[in-house]
């Protein structure tokens, strides 16, 4: 199967991020404007991107650099790859970052030379908001090279290298529509590990090797969803080896 078949299924929902005052200043939007034509017309780049990596600002607690694998973009130069701040902790008041394992329809802009999401557009694809912003924008202007997906598809599975196990990936599923979390079996593609849900939703695999991986989410009666995720410990905790964590935030539409 195909990355680009993987992208279809992987469909994850988050509500819309409306402005509120916890969202400070940056989520106002001038009066009698709509405030998707608004975001989009104060974008730089627009596309939809799955996380691969996350490195945390040690300057700022709360921001980090993504680098995102582009699926499909509407405003910017074509690219494949793209890094993108988090804007810091005040962006995690409206509704988080950018938890690995689902796939984001991102509006950023250039601060100071580097690109920044907007804390009060970007959302997680799947959700009906983002299906009418999807069909407003019309067809992208750029999708993923085929040469590019072909060589994403044969890099995932374990790095190699001496690069530490991570002792423990936790996750946590959540549905949207509010159905069981348990039993729902979450498989690391590539590896024999592979784990069900319980009642709270949580799945957890232990002593995984650092890699880029597919995750296969099966829930039971339904088709098998495929997510693309990064595995491996964060620079700073290099200290602790082998006894570093992870954990996921894996969303599921209906």
């Amino acid at each position: 199967m195909s990355i680009s078949t993987l992208y279809a299924l992987g469909l994850v929902a988050l509500p819309w991020l409306h402005p509120c005052s916890a969202c400070v200043e940056g989520c106002v939007v001038p009066a009698n404007v709509d405030p998707v034509r608004y975001y989009t017309r104060q974008a730089e780049n627009l596309f939809i991107g799955t996380p691969i990596h996350e490195r945390p600002d040690p300057r700022e607690p709360g921001r980090s650099l993504y680098t995102f694998v582009v699926e499909q973009s509407w405003k910017g130069a074509p690219a494949d790859t793209l890094q993108v701040w988090g804007r810091g902790t005040h962006w995690a008041l409206c509704g988080g970052n950018f938890p690995a394992g689902n796939r984001y329809l991102v509006y950023a802009e250039h601060q100071g030379g580097e690109l920044v999401a907007h804390l009060c557009a970007s959302l997680r694809v799947g959700v009906d908001e983002a299906k009418d912003r999807l069909r407003s924008l019309g067809p992208p202007r750029h999708t993923a090279s085929p040469a590019f997906i072909a060589a994403l598809a044969a890099r995932t599975g374990p790095d190699g290298g001496a690069a530490p196990r991570v002792q423990q990936v936790g996750g946590h599923v959540t549905r949207r529509d509010g159905g069981a979390t348990a039993g729902i079996r979450v498989e690391l593609l590539k590896t024999d590990l592979s784990s069900v849900t319980d009642a709270s939703g949580w799945v957890s695999f232990t002593h995984v090797d650092p890699g880029l991986y597919h995750l296969r989410i099966t829930v039971p009666g339904a088709a098998p969803e495929l997510r693309l995720v990064r595995i491996g410990c964060p620079p700073e905790d290099a200290p602790l080896g082998s006894a570093c964590r992870q954990f996921l935030s894996i969303y599921l539409d209906p």
